[in-house]
């Protein structure tokens, strides 16, 4: 027998076979709802939600990005399955932005620290040694992170561009403020 806890909310999603929703012409959405038996419990039911955004075409302009990563370098995301898999995938995303993208990137642990001022993407082998540099040890102050990431956002915030922070943690914050709703109220202040 499995115990309840052992198993992963992904991978219970994972076990599902997935279509995606259909969109109707003229939609940028489709919503479906299917509802069907339960395998493991007969007195329950199952709903499916099925959300599927349509695509934009590609030759469609964007604004450009101007995007602040936001990582944590703490002890905790030592690994090939933590850092390792974080940097790797912001590395396939540089390589597919624009020219004309903007990225920063802010790293917290013990303390904060710019590992990278805003560079345009038509410099991406800079930003992909910043990435490569990045290393894990210490302490979690989140909070650290995130001002500093916002001071630096708010200092290149451009209205033409689409600004963003991503933050990119296991997170455990062990140092500052800690819990989900005080870094909410924080964030959204």
């Amino acid at each position: 027998t499995i115990h309840r806890d052992a198993v992963k909310l992904e991978e219970m999603l994972n076990s599902f076979k997935h279509k995606a929703a259909k969109i109707e012409e003229n939609e940028l959405i489709g919503v479906e709802l299917e509802r069907s038996n339960c395998a493991w419990n007969s007195e329950s039911e199952l709903v499916t939600i099925r959300v599927r955004a349509a695509d934009i075409p590609k030759d469609q302009p964007r604004k450009a990005h101007n995007i602040v990563l936001l990582v944590d370098v703490s002890g905790s995301m030592h690994g090939w399955d933590r850092l390792d898999l974080l940097v790797q995938g912001f590395k396939n995303f540089v390589k597919g932005l624009d020219q004309g993208d903007r990225i920063s990137i802010v790293t917290y642990a013990g303390s904060s620290g710019v590992a990278l001022k805003p560079t345009t993407c038509d410099q991406k082998n800079i930003i992909l040694d910043a990435l490569s540099g990045l290393a894990s040890g210490g302490s979690t102050n989140g909070i650290g992170g995130i001002k500093m990431a916002y001071e630096l956002a708010e200092q290149y915030y451009d209205p033409q561009f689409n600004n963003r922070i991503i933050l990119a943690t296991d997170g455990d914050f062990n140092v500052g403020i800690s819990s989900p709703n005080e870094l909410e109220e924080y964030i959204s202040t």
